[in-house]
């Protein structure tokens, strides 16, 4: 069980780098050598937990996107309008310090991807379900 960890947490760990990578830069303009030097890491290790660059884009999206999500919650609070605004604010956060990643995603590029595609608005139809 603790290699599994250790492997999860590596795995983690990549994603952050992602995370922090796309925020920085658009897609197209990182290699994977750019990826895996941040990372501390080698492209091999990349593809071992991510069959392509395109691969650990959308799991980065993925991970970014639930991350906001479980973010974003409702929080019970003294009244709804409180955790809405709450809620909010924790949103235009995870904007702010997510913004080149999120502006690359509602603008397109590898964003148009239908994987991708497919993350943000399952991300929509769940901000709107929660409204």
């Amino acid at each position: 069980m603790a290699r599994t960890a250790q492997l999860d947490a590596r795995r983690g760990q990549l994603l952050g780098v992602g995370k922090s990578v796309f925020s920085d830069r658009a897609y197209d303009a990182v290699s994977t050598e750019e990826i895996a030097e941040a990372a501390g890491s080698s492209v091999g290790l990349l593809y071992h937990y991510f069959s392509s660059k395109k691969g650990f884009y959308v799991a980065t999206i993925l991970a970014a996107a639930d991350e906001l999500l479980l973010s974003i919650r409702l929080h019970a609070g003294p009244s709804l309008a409180a955790s809405a605004n709450d809620s909010l604010s924790r949103f235009l956060d995870f904007i702010e310090q997510n913004s080149r990643l999120y502006v690359g995603l509602m603008r397109g590029g590898v964003g148009a991807d239908v994987e991708v595609h497919a993350i943000v608005d399952d991300v929509r139809c769940t901000i709107l379900g929660r409204i």
